[in-house]
């Protein structure tokens, strides 16, 4: 082994002062693996243990329901989720930020791989992991344990150069997206991408929409073929739960909504970065060798030159590139110094120093701001100045918006004194060029405050939009004023994406189907005016025309009808967009950027103006060249490509619409969108929360998968799907789920199945609606249910527990029942019932591997076919009346069964008949006049059906469902007694946890020094982690879950009224299990009560001076 690295070092031509290290580094990777190896043989018991704690569940879309006991399980449960459906796409990520890339790929990822051990990602990662807070160490560790679980499971099909996840790589990843967006003074051969560079999000006050709540909108961008891409997730765990945009291969949600509020981040251009040159002004700088022992006076410059470089040549590692005759080893210096990452060039060292770049507290922000359920909570995540370079926007339940241009950067502040010296003109602001490095010791001195940032809360325009923008752009009255930072801060530029957005917002009010509808607009606003003074040159010139190729005058005659929309039906916009490509390459050595372009043709200025009529000539004919024709749509040349699929796409990036599809990779006669939507969702914050989404092909990146483009039908046809935010959706809308039990309700009837087993099992629910080969002179009084369960060969346990109302019998006595099971083939055999159902709740544990189950009856005492179809039962008893009701009591082992006598039943109070069109399932095609069969929809009350023991209220222990409880059995605390009860009102009711399993509050601190807000106090880290349950920060109050609705979906649906029923009245409460309840709802408290109730928080953030991750530490 030693003779072949010694040949590989060889052929590499590595220089003798890497030999050493590199052979020292290659010696503790083998220990490290070995090690590595023998702790991953002692986890798989724990694996084992966390399919108990955790159950997935995956919807009608493919999208992962992660519900989950505590942190760690939560990171399993999304880690197994993502190998699943992105296993390659996260081990390409994680080899990037490893610097591993070029050992697969080869000589075009070498660059990659060099800037990616220079910027230090996985090394600070591995040291930052020990020192994070818990609940992020905690999720990262689940989330490779996780992924390697489902890796082990796939063993065979997965390809070799996978080598799975270790915890450090979500924060190695992590750190490479927020570096991504820092600015770079120093020109290098090559740095990682932008994670992206667009983005759109806006919000509407509840005064701008016609529902009268208030709407988030956004769709983060992305490289459709880079390491940063977004997935779809929905993560639950204790008072956590936040459906929405997770990057991939990190365990949180980065913008999402939950059942109280949303937030969106798009990328914002502040100046947070700064490079600092190393050898300038040594002599001023006056800094001692650290290696020198002895002496008083500082080395010369040329000494401390000297000792520097070879310190920093001393931290050279090693990476490995592929190549037709094997692997090459090479170097390169991974120094990262107290300022950041150092690189050399032109002959010295300069440090990067960005904003936040030491920080690793990205992650349990997001959880928190997930967890918050007011602004105020909002506020004081935001604190800890974790997502250094982003919008953001946020709205929630009570109508309230906020903005915040979020950004880490230093104020530049230099001493009078040092502007006066011969290094002056160095160090004069701005500083958008490589600088004196002793410069950064005042500059980066003190952090510009969070208070200074531009923010504003509830503008008076009523709307909110950071669609790459400026922060004083971001709304009408009430935006945050310029002035507030010094100029250079500020590098946003106004897009003609941001103004469209604003311009269609002002026009409000807007529903909330026309303000999501806003996400496909692809009017090319900045398109007008480089055509408009196209044009007016060709009126001007009109011999210059007429002298040139004849298919110029009719390129134009076409440019002048075009209405500046970019659809794929345009030949206006094909020719755009080549004319504007060729126009931009003809003057990229005198005129850098599209902004200075538009500049310069307004300007009049005669060689830009010569340059645009001789790009236009040159695109009328490229077009009647390579296409035969001038009048080419725009969906001809632009596509979005998937697996083998292509599919035409209107947007583009030429003429910044709003639908953004990249145009600039041209190869065989089509521009490929290599970039654009990566997520898009939408959010109106009622009572309910109702929300749709999208994502650009779908939810698994595995081809065959029938989620792998299940929702480019969508893209295309511009439609979104619902998002199941609330349980009872989920359960019910459940395709597969996953977990040692599994919680399920079946659709057309009012049921639970759960199914338990000793090792982690797949299950789902088929329904059939008629039952087959019945027993002679019976009827079947509810749908066939079909527990498909894998792997086959494994124990089973099935709870089942299903109801029939009492309408669909004659005699409406529906005591001769009985829940039935078929095995196989066999015949229908009945199920013992539990003694303590009510009359018409069927209750019974099966331990055989059932075909299916069925509520069975005589046939005599049956209603007619036709009257159950002609609407003859009261509707009072329909079953599609019902929600999650009696179904899952307190929980217990399943089968056991205790003796009660109240019983409850849930029904609705009012009845609006819904006939809206909706995307329920990939394949099944909405349209206006193809709409769901006709749902209730409205609100709830429970009323009893047996009298209350007299020994007072008997809890039925029956199984719980992971993460829940649901209604009966369970006291009502507000409800009054008989007596009490004057108004003669029945209560209108929602369903709440009970259990809030918190989490630490203290971030660790920034290492930009900041002063502490007085108005938004941090939250204490006062307690340890215990195993199903975590120490506690002030929990803010629940929101209510009102009953099912099912949320509307495109095209143009139909939006309910509000729902204008009181709110509950917060209170929080401790359980020992994962349960619920539910509560009578109540008006509103008002928001100083509220406030006046709120347990008093510490004013200052806890500080953590162990949080230091630099080479010199120890």
């Amino acid at each position: 082994m030693a003779s072949r690295s010694l040949k590989i070092i060889a052929r590499a031509g590595v220089p003798g002062a890497w030999f050493l290290a590199g052979m020292l580094i290659a010696g503790l990777g083998m220990l490290a693996d070995i090690a590595r190896a023998r702790a991953e043989a002692q986890v798989v018991p724990e694996i084992a243990r966390m399919w108990n704690e955790v159950t997935l569940y995956r919807d009608e879309w493919g999208v992962p329901h992660v519900y989950a006991d505590h942190p760690r399980a939560l990171g399993f449960g999304l880690g197994y989720a993502e190998a699943e459906d992105h296993a390659e796409s996260i081990q390409f990520a994680y080899r990037m930020v490893r610097g591993r890339l070029a050992a697969v790929l080869g000589e075009a990822y070498a660059q990659s791989d060099a800037f990616a051990l220079r910027m230090g990602h996985a090394t600070l990662a591995a040291a930052a992991l020990n020192q994070v807070d818990e609940v992020t160490r905690e999720l990262c560790e689940g989330f490779a344990l996780g992924f390697n679980a489902w890796l082990a499971d796939n063993a065979t099909q997965v390809p070799a150069w996978y080598d799975g996840v270790r915890p450090e790589d979500p924060l190695a990843l992590w750190h490479a997206f927020l570096t991504s967006f820092a600015p770079m003074d120093l020109p290098l051969p090559y740095r990682t991408p932008s994670a992206m560079e667009t983005a759109n999000a806006w919000a509407l006050a509840p005064s701008r929409v016609k529902e009268g709540n208030s709407v988030l909108v956004f769709s983060p961008h992305q490289h459709y073929d880079g390491p940063f891409q977004w997935s779809e997730v929905h993560l639950v765990m204790g008072d956590m739960d936040v459906y929405g945009a997770a990057l991939r291969g990190v365990p949180v949600v980065v913008m999402g909504i939950t059942p109280f509020h949303g937030w969106a981040l798009t990328p914002n251009f502040a100046d947070t970065a700064d490079a600092f040159d190393e050898f300038a002004g040594l002599e001023q700088a006056a800094v001692r060798n650290p290696k020198q022992v002895g002496g008083e006076q500082p080395p010369d410059p040329a000494t401390l030159r000297s000792a520097l470089t070879l310190d920093y040549m001393a931290r050279t590692v090693p990476y490995y590139v592929l190549k037709s005759d094997g692997m090459e080893e090479r170097g390169t210096p991974s120094y990262i110094g107290a300022r950041g990452p150092v690189f050399d060039s032109n002959g010295t060292l300069v440090s990067w120093l960005i904003g936040g770049y030491f920080d690793f507290g990205g992650i349990r922000q997001l959880v928190e701001m997930a967890r918050a359920r007011s602004l105020d909570a909002f506020r004081s995540a935001l604190v800890t100045r974790q997502l250094p370079c982003f919008h953001v926007v946020y709205t929630d339940a009570t109508g309230t918006l906020f903005y915040l241009y979020n950004a880490v950067g230093g104020t530049r502040t230099i001493p009078t004194e040092l502007l006066e010296g011969p290094n002056a003109p160095r160090i004069a602001l701005p500083w958008n060029r490589i600088i004196p490095g002793f410069a950064a010791d005042w500059g980066w001195r003190e952090g510009i405050p969070i208070e200074a940032l531009p923010a504003c809360v509830n503008p008076e325009a009523g709307f909110l939009q950071a669609c790459n923008t400026t922060p004083w752009s971001v709304t009408d009255q009430g935006a945050p004023k310029p002035g507030l930072l010094p100029p250079w801060f500020v590098q946003d530029r106004d897009s003609f994406r941001g103004a469209r957005v604003a311009g269609l917002l002002r026009q409000g009010p807007y529903s909330f189907a026309e303000a999501r509808a806003l996400l496909f607009d692809t009017y090319a606003g900045g398109a007008v005016d480089p055509t408009r003074t196209l044009l007016a040159a060709a009126d001007a010139q009109q011999q210059r025309v007429a002298d040139a190729h004849p298919d110029l005058g009719e390129a134009l005659a076409l440019l002048k009808k075009w209405n500046h929309v970019a659809s794929p039906y345009s030949p206006e916009m094909t020719f755009f967009h080549l004319w504007w490509s060729l126009l931009k390459n003809r003057v990229r050595d005198v005129i850098q950027g599209e902004d200075a372009l538009r500049a310069a043709l307004r300007a009049g200025n005669p060689e830009t103006v010569e340059a645009a009529l001789g790009a236009a000539e040159q695109a009328a004919q490229t077009l009647r060249n390579e296409f035969g024709q001038l009048k080419v749509p725009w969906g001809d040349v632009h596509v979005l490509q998937r697996g083998q699929r292509e599919a035409s796409i209107g947007g583009s990036l030429s003429g910044e619409p709003v639908l953004t599809f990249s145009d600039t990779r041209y190869g065989n006669g089509k521009w490929q969108a290599t970039y654009g939507m990566g997520f898009a969702l939408a959010a109106i914050f009622g009572t309910r929360v109702e929300a749709v989404s999208l994502v650009p092909f779908g939810s698994s990146d595995v081809p065959g998968s029938p989620h792998y483009d299940d929702q480019l039908n969508l893209l295309l046809e511009q439609r979104f799907k619902t998002v199941r935010l609330y349980p009872e959706d989920v359960l019910m809308r459940a395709s597969d789920a996953r977990g040692c039990r599994v919680a399920l309700m079946p659709r057309g009837v009012a049921g639970m199945v759960i199914v338990e087993a000793q090792v982690p099992i797949s299950a789902q629910l088929v329904v059939s609606p008629t039952p087959e080969e019945l027993p002679p002179g019976t009827s079947a009084f509810t749908p066939a249910i079909r527990v498909m369960r894998s792997p086959d060969g494994i124990p089973f346990r099935t709870w089942i527990r299903l109801e029939v109302p009492s309408s669909l019998c004659r005699d409406g006595d529906p005591s001769s029942l009985g829940l039935f099971a078929r095995e196989a083939d066999g015949p229908w055999l009945p199920l013992d019932r539990d003694s303590s159902d009510p009359p018409g709740v069927f209750t019974a544990t099966h331990d055989s591997p059932a075909a299916c189950y069925a509520i069975l009856g005589p046939s005599a005492i049956a209603l007619p076919r036709e009257a159950t179809e002609t609407g003859k039962i009261p509707p009072s008893e329909s079953v599609g009346a019902k929600g999650i009701d009696l179904l899952l009591p307190r929980g217990g082992p399943a089968g056991t069964q205790a003796a009660t006598g109240r019983v409850f039943r849930m029904e609705r109070l009012d009845r609006e008949k819904s006939t809206e069109p909706q995307a329920t399932s990939p394949g099944e095609k909405s349209s206006a006049t193809d709409a769901e069969p006709e749902r209730e929809t409205g609100t709830f009350r429970f009323e009893f059906h047996a009298k209350p023991s007299e020994k007072g209220e008997e809890r039925p222990v029956m199984p719980e469902v992971p993460g829940y409880r649901y209604g009966p059995g369970l006291k009502n605390p507000f409800t009054p007694s008989p007596a009490e009860d004057t108004t003669g009102k029945r209560g209108i009711f929602h369903i709440e946890r009970l259990d809030q399993p918190e989490l630490p509050g203290a971030q660790p601190p920034a290492p930009v020094k900041t002063p502490e807000p007085e108005s938004v106090p941090a939250q204490p880290d006062n307690a340890s982690s215990q195993s199903g349950s975590f120490p506690s920060t002030p929990t803010a109050p629940s929101g209510d879950r009102a009953a099912p609705q099912e949320a509307a979906s495109e095209p143009e649906p139909k939006v309910s009224p509000p729902d204008t029923s009181p709110s509950p009245s917060p209170e929080t409460r401790g359980g020992g299990g994962r349960i619920m309840r539910i509560v009578p709802e109540k008006p509103p408290v008002k928001a100083k009560e509220e406030k006046k109730n709120r347990p008093k928080l510490p004013d200052v953030i806890p500080q953590d001076p162990n949080f230091v991750f630099t080479p010199g530490s120890r």
